[in-house]
This record gives structure tokens, sequence and C-alpha cells, in this order.
């Protein structure tokens, strides 16, 4: 009997870490996101004298598997009728627990210098605003692609 107990320790402590990993895996595969806002910061933007817009993206993590993910960076380029606006590129390292979800808001800023044929398009186009936000969201288990569109109609 004493000789199978090591051994019976052994096959279970490597099947709970199978297990483990198991869940881990299928965590950082079934992440998902959404979008929650993407809004100007008047009060920023006018401190700055309009020489940069800041605007505000507020997203919600949602993880549903019993097994945390670790994010680590966050990669997005957004771009508003076409015209590429800026890229967020951020370092953060926190974690979406088991089974619940978590929101980051991101602030991001652009200089206002193309911003001229940006207002100048979107007048043509009758005040209508295609908002593109691409990228990835990198997770301790791999990449986490990102596509979101939002049409704003004035």
């Amino acid at each position: 009997m004493k000789k199978i107990l090591p051994i019976v320790a052994v096959l279970s402590a490597g099947a709970y870490i199978v297990y483990f990993l198991k869940n881990k895996a299928r965590a950082g595969q079934n992440l998902k996101y959404e979008f929650l806002d993407i809004a100007i910061d008047l009060e920023k933007t006018i401190k700055s004298r309009f020489s940069k817009i800041y605007y505000d993206l507020s997203i919600n993590l949602i993880n549903s598997e019993n097994a945390s993910v670790i994010l680590k960076n966050i990669n997005f380029n957004v771009s508003v009728n076409g015209k590429n606006l800026g890229n967020v590129a951020q370092t953060i390292n926190f974690t979406v627990p088991a089974e619940s979800t978590k929101k980051v808001d991101l602030q991001i800023s652009f200089r206002t210098l193309g911003l001229i044929s940006l207002i100048r398009d979107a007048i043509v186009q009758g005040l209508k605003f295609d908002i593109n936000v691409n990228g990835f969201i990198e997770t301790d288990l791999g990449r986490i692609d990102v596509n979101y569109d939002q049409k704003i109609s004035i």
C-alpha cells in the first residue's frame, strides 16, 4: 500500500495539471469582448485648445470559462471614414477572473492636423461617421483579433 500511494499522488497531480491547462486554454480561446462606448472627452480636448482630440474607449471583457485569463497588451487602430486617426498600444497587466467580466477604459488622443480633411469629408457625406476599431488583445495564451464597426449620423 505504501508503494502505491506515491504513484497515485503523482497521477492525481498530473491529472489536475492537465485539467487546469485545458481549462486555461479554453478560457483564452473563448474570451469575448464587447465595445461599450466610444466618446470624445470634451474637457481634455478644450484644455488642449483643440490641438489634440481626446476620446475614451470602453470595452467589456467577458470570461465565461472556469479559469482566469491574464491580459498583457491591447493594440488597436482607430479609423473614421477610412482615415486612420491613431493607434492604441497599451501594455496592461491584469486578470479577468473565471466566470466574470471586466471593464477596460482606454484613453486615446490624436493630433488634429488631419482633422480638416476629415471634417470636410464628413460634411460631403452628410455628417455620417463610420468608426472602425481593429487590432488585437494579447493574453497569456495568445491573441484575440478585434474588429468593431460603429456608424454614427448627426
